[in-house]
């Protein structure tokens, strides 16, 4: 993708593998996340296997927090915002009704001994 073509990020949840590139996508297009994961964003965290992380620069933090189910209409396409209880405390499903397809971020995450709990 190039600049300019992404409107949109939802960020499903604050671990680095779902929201590290705000910083890149940000410049172009408005940040979409659940409020715990803007809070997440601004402080300094450890992710995964003791990585430390820093704060996300304030031009990466979201500029619209979903704190309800929301419905968003980006280039006719319903897209719905839905908070979810998963591993964060900031999580958010993606949900295309149109097409009947769900983006969950790590709502579900199978057993697995190599993730953090």
């Amino acid at each position: 993708l190039g600049a300019g073509e992404v409107s949109h990020v939802v960020v499903t949840h604050p671990h680095e593998d779902h929201m590290g590139a705000t910083p890149e996508l940000g410049v172009d297009a408005l940040i979409v996340a659940h409020p715990g994961t803007t809070a997440a964003m601004g402080e300094p965290y450890v992710f995964m296997e003791g990585v430390s992380m820093p704060p996300k620069p304030a031009s990466a933090l979201p500029d619209l927090e979903v704190r309800s189910d929301t419905t968003l209409v980006l280039a006719a396409v319903r897209v719905r915002l839905v908070p979810t209880v998963a591993h964060t405390g900031g999580d958010l499903a993606v949900y295309f009704p149109d097409a009947r397809v769900a983006h969950l971020g790590d709502t579900y995450l199978a057993a697995n001994p190599m993730m953090y709990p």
